[in-house]
């Protein structure tokens, strides 16, 4: 096999390269449809390069009409890919409207008046409007970050190399005679230089977009408690001091709510653990489901959970979790769990208040609540601000 012929593989060896590591991806994560797509795409632009560089003739134009659908479906796929990593919508009529104009034209230009010129003005049009439509998809995903801006990045450099190389072709002549006379041309070397790297650009921004959404999920991992649905004490924290250092906070009205499981300890003991976190899991997650959607809510202990509610006062708070009381019997009762109660504490949260003390407070109207016979909600009022700890809270919880 003589060297040259290593150099006309070298283009889809890359893309065959790239696309079986993003296949890989997918198998390993198939919520990464982005990485199935990609793959398919750059397989498309391996088999272009190999039948527009390697394979003999076919007859009939075959040769060329196989290898420009193909180049066609890989820019398609691989547009699809970004906007998709981008977290935007797919225009799929604009790009499919695209695609059937592009087919069209080049079954003209090819069988009707063959003009090779033509058909490479053709190709790269196309290639620009869909990749325009990218850029605009991207811009319109709404979701910043490092994914969306290096998806805009390709876009853009995508567009400027399409839209270059008619006016490149038009500088050198607006006319190749024949394949031999445009395989001559400065516009078929420049080509085959910047396709692949442009492909190999938007594979690697595809898998650093990746990459960015896998951390992004490790950090909220790392703030979620797995067992109840809810935040942790870390993610609580933090989402509630967001809250608190608000630059709107004087005028934001916060109630903190607190809740412990009654005698937690005795169905662990007397039912065993894994009923002990059946009761922690429906907990958490009908506590979730019954705060409003911008309340913060975290399992801040082992039966001990926590509720920030913004925009909500006292009272408000207080008729939120008379209904989570019903809520919970409700969906105990329908999981076949034992009937388990709660105990709330309350605080109406003052302007200067930090969380630790937002917290000491609903803790002390909770320790009211069961000292008072549990299964009880408490307000916080001045007199209950006594120095107290947890080592105080009722005995058995």
């Amino acid at each position: 096999m003589s060297t040259n012929v290593y150099v006309l593989l070298l283009n889809p060896a890359i893309a065959c390269i790239l696309a079986s590591a993003m296949l890989i991806i997918w198998y390993h994560r198939p919520s990464a449809g982005a990485m199935r797509t990609a793959a398919i795409g750059l397989f498309a632009f391996a088999v272009a390069f190999v039948v527009q560089d390697i394979v003999p003739a076919m007859p009939y134009g075959l040769s060329n009409l196989f290898t420009n659908l193909a180049f066609l479906a890989a820019v398609t796929l691989i547009c699809v890919a970004v906007i998709e990593m981008a977290g935007g919508k797919v225009p799929l009529l604009a790009l499919g409207l695209t695609a059937l104009a592009t087919v069209c034209a080049i079954l003209w230009w090819l069988y009707v008046d063959n003009d090779l010129t033509a058909r490479i003005h053709v190709m790269n049009v196309s290639h620009s409007v869909m990749a325009l439509v990218t850029l605009i998809a991207t811009f319109r995903s709404g979701s910043p970050g490092w994914g969306r801006s290096l998806t805009i990045a390709v876009s853009i450099l995508a567009l400027i190399n399409f839209s270059w190389r008619p006016l490149q072709v038009i500088w050198e002549g607006n006319f190749y005679a024949d394949r031999n006379a445009l395989h001559d041309s400065i516009y078929w070397n420049t080509t085959r230089l910047g396709s692949p790297i442009l492909a190999v650009f938007a594979a690697l921004s595809l898998l650093v977009g990746l990459a960015v959404v896998l951390i992004k999920e490790l950090k909220l991992e790392a703030r979620l408690d797995k067992l109840s649905g809810c935040l942790n004490r870390r993610g609580f924290e933090e989402r509630s001091l967001h809250l608190l250092q608000a630059p709107d906070r004087p005028m934001l009205r916060l109630t903190m709510i607190v809740a412990d499981i009654d005698r937690f300890k005795q169905i662990n003991d007397t039912l065993g653990h894994a009923t002990g976190d059946a009761v922690i899991r429906t907990f958490g997650r009908t506590l979730s489901d019954a705060m409003p959607f911008d309340a913060v809510v975290g399992r801040i202990g082992g039966e001990e959970f926590a509720v920030l509610l913004a925009g909500e006062g006292a009272d408000r708070a207080y008729d939120i979790t008379r209904s989570f009381q019903k809520d919970l019997s409700t969906a105990l009762e329908s999981q076949g769990l034992p009937p388990a109660t709660a105990s709330f504490g309350i605080y109406n949260c003052g302007y200067q208040d930090d969380l630790s003390t937002i917290l000491s407070r609903a803790d002390l109207a909770l320790y009211e609540a069961k000292n008072d016979g549990r299964d009880a909600i408490r307000m916080h009022h001045p007199r209950l601000r006594t120095v107290r700890t947890r080592a105080k809270k009722a005995s058995g919880s």
